[in-house]
């Protein structure tokens, strides 16, 4: 890349796909990012021409190539890059040799099944982003079933808390003494949605599988595994570069 004049770094992590310019803000101030081999936690700071940016201590490509993959998360790992306290987390199971992988509508851990991940931030708004609507599907599983008038008033929608939760999509698949199979699908996916809806209408959550995401599914793919999807047509996802 070349730059007659400094550049903020925020911005050049923005160009390089791999956040939006406000999240690039945090990475910084998260210490995440360096310059030259020196930490910096300043989002206001400038780089010139020839300086190295590293993130995660990976050196940052003004020019990456779009990835996408799709991972089939298992339970009992974090969906984060690191943790503070050394919880194995999805990067401790991914054999790739690509970087500065984002992941896309995050599942907790005890959550499990259809992960997106991408080195472009704008891509993972786009997707993430609600007015966009894009459905999750998932298969969940919960400890008994529920009362007619707890079912209708979460398919109109409820507030939980102080927190609005859109209408949700609810069909019962199957039912006996482990528990009830619901399938559910989403137009939003607020922190611990589906957890937390259920856990109000005292129903547990023994099982939570996403098994789609937009247009994109599991299709087979095994736990624990990573997937490479074609990103030739971005109108499909209704993303313009």
């Amino acid at each position: 890349m070349s730059m007659k004049t400094e550049t903020r770094i925020s911005k050049y992590l923005a160009r390089a796909g791999l956040a939006s310019r406000r999240d690039a803000e945090k990475l910084l101030i998260s210490g995440r990012v360096s310059i030259n081999g020196i930490a910096t936690k300043n989002s206001w700071e400038c780089m010139k021409k020839g300086d190295i940016i590293a993130l995660d201590g990976v050196k940052v490509t003004a020019k990456l190539k779009d990835q996408l993959f799709i991972f089939n998360k298992p339970r009992g790992c974090l969906s984060t890059s690191r943790d503070e306290r050394g919880r194995k987390t999805i990067f401790d199971l991914i054999q790739t040799q690509h970087d500065h992988l984002m992941i896309i509508g995050r599942l907790d851990y005890d959550s499990e099944g259809l992960t997106l991940l991408t080195n472009n931030g704008n891509l993972k708004r786009h997707l993430e982003l609600p007015k966009n609507q894009f459905r999750r599907f998932y298969k969940v599983k919960i400890n008994n079933s529920l009362e007619e008038s707890s079912l209708r008033e979460i398919q109109k929608g409820s507030m939980i808390k102080g927190i609005n939760y859109r209408p949700m999509e609810i069909e019962v698949k199957s039912e006996d003494e482990s528990g009830v199979w619901l399938d559910i699908c989403l137009r939003e996916g607020k922190n611990r949605e589906i957890r937390r809806i259920f856990n109000y209408h005292n129903r547990e959550v023994k099982r939570l599988i996403r098994v789609g995401f937009g247009p994109f599914s599991l299709q087979g793919l095994a736990v624990g595994k990573l997937k490479k999807i074609s990103l030739a047509n971005y109108e499909r996802l209704g993303y313009v570069k």
